[in-house]
């Protein structure tokens, strides 16, 4: 992943109230061994071997090493609030990206989970876990692969989240995708989009809106 362009623009299509309130700056980095970071890669690389399906969890890690090229076209409207001028680094604008395992069970009403790691190009490297809730057009249940990108650094990652996605249907999986807000005043946070096995009743479309709560667990900065 040399390069990510994020075109926001339709985002102005949404109706949401403009805000300004700032994202917190990022925490104090700590030093950590060229040891520690090696045996950590190693370990990652290892589970890759075992199972190829495991190289996703491999991605993060070369964001914090080799930081992609951003480029983000901003709306004119939707006060995004990503993130303030403080967040910059010598690494550009400030992006995170999370891989991880989804699991979901939903009746109209229903719960999901997630686990998996994180890399930013703040630098930061690190294992995350979130629970939430929400409301869905169906019923059913699936586990599966879930890819996150957060337009800002970890802290922007970490906390309560609000999501509103679709998911199209197909056999006994679905590929879906939602747009993240914080809390309120909901600000724009990013994309997630993910696979998933698993029966439901209707077997075409469905729509969601989802709260959840994520906390990180910072391994190198």
């Amino acid at each position: 992943m040399d390069r990510i362009t994020a075109d926001l623009r339709q985002l102005d299509n949404l109706d949401i109230a403009a805000q300004s309130s700032p994202i917190k700056r990022l925490p104090a980095r700590n030093s950590v061994s060229g040891t520690k970071q090696s045996v950590l890669k190693s370990a990652v690389e290892f589970s890759a071997m075992l199972n190829s399906s495991n190289g996703c969890f491999l991605e993060p890690i070369k964001v914090r090493e080799k930081p992609p090229s951003v480029s983000i076209l901003l709306p004119t409207t939707v006060p995004v609030g990503m993130f303030d001028a403080t967040a910059a680094t010598s690494y550009g604008e400030p992006i995170t990206l999370a891989v991880g395992a989804s699991s979901s069970a939903f009746a109209i009403v229903g719960v999901t989970s997630q686990i998996g790691i994180y890399g930013s190009n703040s630098p930061e490297l690190g294992l995350f876990g979130s629970v939430g809730g929400g409301w869905w057009s169906n019923i059913g249940f699936g586990v599966g692969p879930a890819l996150t990108l957060i337009f800002g650094p970890p802290a922007t990652f970490a906390g309560v989240s609000f999501g509103i996605g679709c998911d199209t249907r197909f056999f006994m999986g679905s590929i879906g995708g939602q747009l993240l807000f914080s809390a309120p005043p909901f600000k724009f946070l990013g994309i997630s989009v993910g696979f998933s096995i698993g029966p439901s009743v209707i077997p075409a479309f469905d729509v969601t809106i989802q709260v959840s709560n994520t906390r990180t667990m910072p391994l190198l900065r």
